[in-house]
């Protein structure tokens, strides 16, 4: 016996403006007419007017005037942040040669004491050295050793520090400072070395924007750390005569991806001071030299140029603003921001 099924028909209604649609007119296919022009002047006037641009383009701007290699106008900004080493890269507590008491030649003999409270570099390996006096010496981090720049761009960062303390006098006439006879008397003074400043690491960090709207980053760049005749430095040269003599993995400078961290003593290497802040602090027209650099002061100033070839690849460099690398070629984008790093003494801390 057979089934017989009734499926009732549903019919949607559509608005009138979709039932006059044309899917001819909306999945056309569209092609472009080339239209020929049988004027010979207009035909002239064209290839004339395209010559020109080639002219112009291929043989005045790029091999005349080689615009492709000039220098735009370029502005760059630089930073520093520093961090106290580890305690595997410092001198034992109180044992570097510099701290009152110690007798620590170093692992090569690189230092000596002439007298009890004196110590220098030791004369038969460089040339200058000068004895300097023992100072008990400090510990601190990097937010304590490094204050606060007195001016933009710059960086001071204390070697020896003078700590006094002064009370006003005479009492109680001057405890709000009313009177003009009122002075400070000083009741003691300290004056001390702040331990291993040379391995204190730098993190740096440069951007640079040209006059076309395009920057860079140094984080992007491939680059080198350069002496006074231009030779690469390897960072982790700082780190050979130190603890084990192993460089830390976030030691680095000019590798893409990475930061570019080191230590203020590959800043000495980089400014031509092998011998950082125990070398003589200047001549002796400037009265400086019977005196460190530790003990004196000294102002480093570092020169961060960027250059871009195009083709060629990217290039950075931290070193002197007349040094770049010799495999460079010629810029198409070149800056130099510099910061100064100055070590020497604080001002003297008042307490009331």
């Amino acid at each position: 016996m057979g089934c017989r099924c009734w499926f009732p028909s549903i019919r949607i209604p559509l608005p009138a403006w979709v039932q006059q649609l044309d899917a001819d007119d909306i999945f056309a296919y569209r092609a472009v007419r080339t239209v020929k022009i049988r004027d010979r002047w207009l035909g002239l006037l064209s290839l004339f007017l395209k010559v020109c641009i080639v002219f112009y383009i291929g043989l005045y701007s790029i091999l005349l005037q080689q615009k492709y290699r000039a220098e735009t106008a370029v502005v760059g900004s630089a930073r520093m942040q520093f961090v106290a080493p580890e305690n595997k890269y410092r001198w034992p507590d109180q044992q570097a040669p510099y701290c009152v008491g110690s007798n620590n030649t170093g692992r090569a003999n690189d230092y000596v004491f002439p007298s009890p409270g004196m110590y220098m570099l030791n004369p038969a390996k460089y040339a200058g050295a000068v004895p300097e006096v023992q100072l008990p010496c400090v510990y601190v981090d990097g937010v304590d050793e490094i204050p606060d720049p007195l001016d933009s761009g710059a960086a001071v960062v204390p070697t020896r520090v003078n700590t006094s303390l002064e009370v006003i006098s005479p009492l109680p006439a001057c405890v709000a400072l009313e009177h003009s006879y009122c002075t400070w008397q000083q009741q003691w003074m300290n004056v001390t070395y702040m331990a291993d400043v040379e391995m204190f690491t730098v993190f740096m960090d440069a951007s640079f924007t040209g006059s076309t709207g395009k920057g860079r980053n140094i984080l992007n760049l491939r680059g080198y750390l350069l002496d006074p005749n231009g030779d690469v430095l390897d960072p982790c040269d700082a780190y050979k005569d130190v603890g084990t003599g192993a460089c830390p993995s976030y030691i680095s400078v000019g590798q893409p991806g990475k930061r570019d961290i080191f230590t203020i003593k590959t800043m000495f290497q980089a400014a031509g001071l092998a011998h950082g802040l125990d070398s003589v602090a200047g001549s002796a027209a400037a009265g400086l030299d019977d005196q460190t650099r530790r003990f004196a002061g000294t102002v480093l100033t570092i020169q961060a140029s960027a250059q871009t070839m195009g083709a060629c690849g990217r290039h950075a460099a931290l070193g002197p603003p007349s040094r770049s690398s010799p495999r460079a070629p010629s810029p198409l984008l070149n800056s130099s921001p510099s910061l100064r790093l100055r070590f020497s003494p604080p001002p003297v801390l008042r307490a009331a």
